[in-house]
């Protein structure tokens, strides 16, 4: 999502995710001030993993407020101005940054006001989907076309995400019970701790992925990288590509603590 379009995106959250129960959507603050407050909060912190509180308090301060479409067309500059207020001039990843925790913070207000199904064109931002809950029996659905960042879906649980290209190294990590179908991801680190979880890449184009990773089912047609799966515990992985799978296999059990996982030509 390029700045220009970050509205849109918006607008795609509000306007297109589908209603359950004819549910009133409120998940934007009825004045900027509200904004502002939210960026103090994550202004505090670089740390990815420390953040959850912030996010937290957040999403208590969205419950219970009304849409102002005035608001959603000035959520750039708002943003674009915090970063040049605290550091004196535009920081690109503290943007990114923001935006990300941003959206994911309205997905999660949508979510619990009963709305789901986030439909996204291009996504350029970090953070994006962390720390985002759904339920098992309603599961956050999100479909996104093409992200450029990291640290996307970070420590999240109870989601689904459909994406066509996923460009940016530290994704899905830590997160669990959830579902992904992703056309090319090309990163670094990406799933990282991830628990019961089903992934299918059509391309993968990463180092060091699935490290620590448990439970899991994990289908893979193409493979360029290495260092996959260190002590990863009970997945099962699957490819139609014998290339794929014995290199797969190779790398994950030069590890004496990688156990119990299976490697097998198809499902």
């Amino acid at each position: 999502m390029t700045l220009g379009s970050l509205k849109m995106g918006l607008e795609k959250v509000f306007g297109k995710a589908e209603k359950v129960e004819e549910k009133v959507l409120e998940v934007v603050a009825s004045d900027e001030s509200m904004v502002d407050d939210f960026l103090d909060y994550f202004d505090k912190t670089k740390d990815i993993y420390s953040v959850k509180e912030n996010f937290d308090i957040f999403q208590q301060d969205l419950q219970d407020r009304q849409i102002n479409p005035s608001l959603v067309s000035k959520i750039n500059l708002i943003l674009q101005q915090r970063t040049r207020i605290q550091y004196g001039y535009f920081r690109e990843n503290l943007y990114n940054s923001l935006k990300g925790l941003f959206l994911s913070a309205l997905i999660q207000t949508s979510y619990n006001q009963g709305f789901n199904g986030f439909e996204f064109e291009e996504i350029n931002a970090e953070c994006f989907g962390a720390f985002l809950e759904g339920r098992e029996d309603n599961k956050i659905r999100i479909k996104i076309e093409k992200i450029e960042g990291s640290w996307n879906f970070v420590k999240a649980t109870a989601f689904s995400a459909s994406i066509q290209t996923l460009k940016g190294s530290g994704n899905f990590q830590y997160s669990k019970n959830f579902s992904t179908q992703i056309g090319m991801l090309k990163g670094g680190t990406d799933f990282l701790g991830a628990t019961s979880i089903s992934a299918t890449i059509n391309q993968l184009e990463a180092n060091y992925g699935f490290y620590y990773a448990k439970k899991s089912i994990i289908k893979i047609n193409n493979y360029q990288g290495n260092n996959f799966g260190y002590e990863m515990e009970n997945c099962k992985v699957y490819s139609p590509n014998e290339t794929v799978i014995k290199q797969i296999k190779e790398e994950s059990c030069r590890y004496l603590n990688s156990r119990g996982n299976k490697f097998l030509k198809k499902e």
